[in-house]
């Protein structure tokens, strides 16, 4: 980031900033991904960049929904519908606002807006073949399954894991494959 600070490269000091929030909410360091990724909307705003802010607004309604803070989590969300206006092609880009809005849906046991968030979010990755994108929207679905506790969603939680599982292992994403093995263990129990 420095050496693109000295060059006053906005562009590439934000998508920094964004993989540095990335990484660091990955790792469980909330409190450094919020700042990256801050740091990163930051930049968006300040040279209009629409396209690069609809891809921070979902991480950071993850992020914030991570750290238990629904009500900023459904604020970014919400600026990310904003966005996306209807009578432009945005090809995969509204797939990780669906995603977000299904999590916070889940989060607030609002199960049928849920469902349907994530379908829209599958339904988006898989028209324009983004499967890493599509594993991750299954794995949550799968957590869903699991926290309504329905009759039915064992098996649902299953099938959507286990679906994520075969993506996540054809893309090589190794911590990925981790995370759902962990999430199917609570089946087993």
């Amino acid at each position: 980031m420095r050496a693109h600070r000295d060059r006053n490269n906005v562009t590439a000091i934000g998508a920094s900033a964004f993989g540095l929030g990335l990484l660091s909410m990955e790792e469980g360091d909330y409190p450094a991904s919020e700042e990256y990724l801050l740091k990163a909307l930051q930049t968006c705003r300040s040279g209009r960049n629409v396209l690069f802010e609809l891809w921070v607004l979902p991480v950071l309604a993850e992020l914030y929904l991570k750290m238990g803070q629904a009500d900023k989590a459904a604020e970014y969300m919400a600026r990310g519908f904003e966005l996306l206006q209807p009578d432009q092609s945005w090809y995969g880009l509204p797939a990780p606002m669906y995603l977000a809005k299904g999590m916070l849906a889940s989060a607030g046991k609002k199960w049928d807006e849920a469902e349907k968030s994530f379908e829209k979010a599958v339904e988006i990755n898989r028209r324009y073949q983004l499967p890493w994108d599509e594993a991750k929207t299954l794995y949550e679905w799968g957590l869903m399954h699991l926290a309504r506790g329905k009759p039915g969603d064992r098996e649902q939680a299953q099938a959507k894991l286990g679906s994520a599982l075969e993506i996540f292992r054809r893309v090589e994403a190794k911590k990925d494959v981790e995370k759902v093995l962990a999430a199917t263990e609570t089946l087993r129990a």
